[in-house]
């Protein structure tokens, strides 16, 4: 599936580089990522075996979009960009895959949805966003049917329209929050 790697996906992009950046300093890392999962997992209190998974799976996306490129296990914003840019054909599987698992991780209740609750706790770990406000406004965009609940489907194909569309009307595009 082709990535339409305009303006608006570039904005996405950013907001994702600079709300994971822990640091402060322009230079996403290793370590934000490996926060990423820690952060989930200290909020969550999942099985070991699930924090586990979790952490590989956010670690592995690192190393297969941004390690060969980086020095000292940091990128600047520009080159975090430029890396996706560079392996966009990649990024449909990233959005299937990295955030099958995320979906799983969320949904700790087992019930094969998401409540707005269990995804401001995501964003909360993912994207550092403290208000649940943003949060709860980023999910009422996901929910497409307005039940309240946020199935696999509609999480999924929230995750990939965020990597790979450009669509400022897109409801994927604040799947991460609210851009900065």
């Amino acid at each position: 599936m082709a990535t339409n790697a305009g303006p608006f996906w570039e904005k996405k992009l950013l907001s994702l580089a600079r709300r994971i950046n822990l640091a402060g300093d322009s230079l996403p890392s290793k370590q934000d990522f490996e926060g990423i999962a820690d952060r989930y997992n200290a909020l969550t209190d999942p099985t070991p075996l699930r924090a586990k998974q979790l952490r590989r799976k956010t670690v592995g996306l690192w190393t297969d979009f941004f390690s060969k490129d980086a020095a000292n296990d940091k990128v600047d914003e520009a080159t975090f960009i430029s890396c996706l840019r560079a392996r966009k054909d990649k990024l449909f599987q990233v959005g299937l895959l990295f955030f099958d698992k995320w979906f799983d991780a969320i949904d700790h209740t087992g019930d094969g949805v998401i409540d707005k609750d269990q995804y401001a706790v995501f964003l909360k770990a993912l994207m550092r966003i403290e208000d649940k406000a943003a949060a709860y406004e980023s999910f009422n965009k996901l929910d497409g049917d307005g039940d309240g609940k946020v199935s696999y489907e509609e999480f999924i194909r929230s995750a990939v329209g965020f990597f790979i569309s450009d669509d400022e009307s897109s409801p994927s595009g604040t799947f991460l929050g609210p851009l900065i």
